[in-house]
């Protein structure tokens, strides 16, 4: 059925590289839009996809990430598109651009409570961070709204203790191929979609003191946190005499006990620390290597 579609996807990180690989591959796409490196680092994009190594057959570099300037309204008012994906792009599509395709354009988001609640931000890593099981992936058509349209398909994704944010994102792209697939062929049937019912509640933007390490509240949630922003994400980070430790991996550790904060054993792969409940073992960090009986975010 999609046949002589239009299909364009909008991709500027790489959160879903998997699938675009695979759907620009088999020649489910047509065209891609993206941004530039430089416009991804003024936008702080830290996973930014640098699209041409993939060598699409057409590609439009967005003046705006908001894609609110003139000349990308202009590009899609004198463009005629069917379908659009969001594959890897933080920004809302402005109305304006979801009225110049024929049939609409598909997103995707995920929440550990199905929507509407879970909507906005850094949902992955929310999720992780508080330590859910379950993420409730959702195929949706895209409204001016933030995350507020109809539904087509829905897919429950086991979020394991092992996972970190990476190793999360390559479940979602997998899965996201065929979530696109089923959930196009819905659109072009003319399927409506299941309206979000309820109340919405919505993730927060994620800033840098939201990686800041509380070393009382346990080692499983100090575990969390870790893996939910390690790489390419600026990671969670303690402070150790004035300067900041960041924190990239460790695993909790239940064979001793500390303080909160304190240094218990320093090995050549990395230290332990105590923790409200069990320990916390460091396996890689960035920054200085603390000594035995010192304090994390001590006062100096």
């Amino acid at each position: 059925m999609l046949r002589g579609r239009e299909v364009v996807a909008f991709v500027a990180n790489d959160a879903a590289e998997y699938a675009f690989k695979e759907l620009l591959g088999d020649g489910v796409i047509d065209y891609v839009i993206t941004i530039t490196p430089e416009m991804s680092q003024r936008a702080k994009v830290s996973n930014y996809l640098d699209v041409s190594k993939y060598n699409p057959a057409n590609v439009y570099y967005a003046k705006k990430y908001s894609l609110k300037s003139s000349e990308d309204l202009e590009f899609f008012s004198s463009n005629i598109f069917d379908i659009g994906l969001i594959l890897g792009w933080n920004r809302l599509i402005p109305s304006k651009i979801i009225n110049t395709f024929t049939h609409g354009i598909i997103g995707f988001h995920g929440t550990p409570f199905g929507l509407p609640k879970g909507r906005g931000r850094s949902p992955a890593i929310w999720s992780i961070v508080l330590g859910y099981d379950t993420y409730f992936y959702h195929a949706f058509k895209v409204q001016p709204g933030i995350d507020d349209g109809p539904i087509y398909v829905t897919k429950a994704i086991r979020i394991e203790s092992y996972d970190n944010i990476r190793t999360f994102y390559l479940k979602l792209s997998y899965v996201l191929k065929d979530m696109a697939l089923e959930a196009m062929e819905k659109l072009i049937s003319g399927y409506q979609g299941l309206p979000q019912v309820g109340t919405p509640i919505y993730f927060r933007k994620r800033d840098e003191k939201d990686g800041y390490i509380r070393w009382e509240l346990g080692a499983w949630r100090v575990y969390n946190l870790v893996r939910a922003i390690t790489h390419p994400y600026p990671g969670a980070w303690t402070w150790y005499k004035g300067e900041k430790i960041r924190i990239w991996w460790g695993v909790p550790f239940k064979e001793a006990k500390g303080a909160p904060g304190e240094v218990i054993a320093v090995f050549d792969e990395g230290f332990l620390v105590g923790c409200g409940e069990d320990s916390f073992l460091v396996v890689e960090y960035t920054g200085k290597k603390p000594e035995v009986g010192d304090y994390l975010n001590a006062k100096v």
